[in-house]
């Protein structure tokens, strides 16, 4: 790669993310089907001309390959996880993974331990020490295909709808606070496990596409948007903006 890249893609499981380089926010498009697809490789036509660089974190073989197309006429740098500066202790731990790590610990000051959630599709919590060592962490089934492995279980359940009730008082609201609270409690028992490595309190951050739904249940935790983005930012040497780095608690 011999310039900066002037747009940057966070590849999911589901969604598509396209953070080009003087915007404050990236835009955002589902790309399992062919409109969104083809949504997405016409605004990347639009913002950048042939030849010009784009970096790339992708967690998706499948995505990469649906849209592959997109981006053939552009010097893609598909990055990989040596080009994270964390000492690994894992194998095999997702790019998206470190590169968020890499964020959060970045934010922290590069002195203090670090725990990362991300919420989506599945959900991770992953370690960082104070001195930058990536040693791990848990993945388990999201919000999302918890409600819906519950749904298909139980298929007389009503499906989950939020409320403030307390304690709920209809099967929806049952549905939703028992599996909110579930992921939750899990995140919070997990967090508590793994700082029993860590020589100090660590600080502890949530991001993803479920984060803002349980974020009112993790009190202690910061809520951070694009986390993977900011820390492409950041692995790019360039500034993490407001919008994009999200400046909310939990």
């Amino acid at each position: 790669m011999t310039a900066a890249p002037r747009a940057l893609i966070d590849l999911g499981n589901h969604r598509v993310k396209l953070l080009l380089a003087d915007a404050r926010a990236p835009q955002v498009w589902t790309w399992r089907d062919a409109s969104s697809q083809r949504d997405f490789a016409a605004a990347l036509a639009e913002a950048l001309a042939p030849g010009e660089a784009i970096g790339l974190c992708s967690s998706s073989p499948q995505a990469e390959a649906a849209l592959s197309t997109a981006w053939d006429c552009f010097e893609l740098w598909n990055m990989a996880p040596d080009d994270v500066p964390l000492a690994r202790q894992t194998k095999g731990t997702g790019l998206d993974r470190l590169i968020a790590s890499y964020a959060a610990w970045s934010q922290a000051g590069a002195k203090d331990p670090v725990l990362v959630a991300s919420l989506g599709t599945a959900f991770t919590l992953d370690v960082v020490s104070a001195d930058g060592r990536f040693l791990g962490g848990a993945i388990g089934p999201g919000l999302g295909l918890q409600q819906q492995a519950l749904v298909e279980g139980c298929p007389h359940l009503d499906l989950p709808q939020a409320s403030r009730e307390n304690p709920p008082r209809r099967t929806a609201t049952a549905v939703d606070a028992g599996t909110r609270r579930a992921l939750a409690a899990s995140l919070m028992g997990l967090g508590e496990e793994f700082a029993q490595s860590l020589q100090k309190p660590p600080r502890c951050f949530v991001h993803g596409g479920d984060a803002e739904l349980l974020a009112p249940l993790l009190p202690q935790w910061k809520l951070r948007h694009h986390l993977v983005l900011s820390g492409m930012r950041i692995l790019c040497g360039q500034p993490i903006l407001g919008a994009t780095w999200g400046s909310s608690s939990a």
